[in-house]
């Protein structure tokens, strides 16, 4: 029974440009789908993502999935902000102050900026008054 000698340098460069090209593979795939992050600056207003959580036993599909305003108050980088409760909008007796990324916040929409844009306010909010 003959015995075949194996090249293991040149095995292990086969597998590792494998490797690498199925690593490429995944990245491309996975960049695809990714949309360019949102950035933001010093004093901007945002709603973040918090998930809600009941203590009641309710169901949580209809609670809010953002919560806000909060301001921008550092710019850390790589897309991670600190922010703030805004001064009067805290939704308990202490003021949240914490760190999250651009993908779990919006920016925050101001009536203003929707008239700005052309929306008649008088126009486009329905009213319900009682009979």
């Amino acid at each position: 029974m003959e015995h075949q000698l194996i090249d293991v340098t040149t095995l292990r460069n086969n597998v590792n440009s494998r490797i690498q090209a199925n690593a490429d593979k995944q990245k491309q795939a996975f960049d695809s789908k990714r949309k360019v992050a949102h950035i933001y600056s010093v004093g901007d207003l945002v709603v973040i993502k918090i998930p809600s959580q009941s203590n009641d036993g309710q169901s949580t599909k209809l609670l809010p999935v953002f919560k806000g305003p909060f301001q921008v108050t550092e710019v850390l980088g790589h897309d991670r902000y600190k922010v703030k409760d805004m001064r009067g909008a805290e939704r308990t007796n202490k003021c949240y102050e914490g760190t999250t990324c651009a993908e779990n916040m919006k920016p925050w929409i101001k009536l203003t900026e929707l008239n700005a844009e052309g929306l008649d306010l008088a126009q486009d909010v329905v009213s319900f008054a009682p009979d």
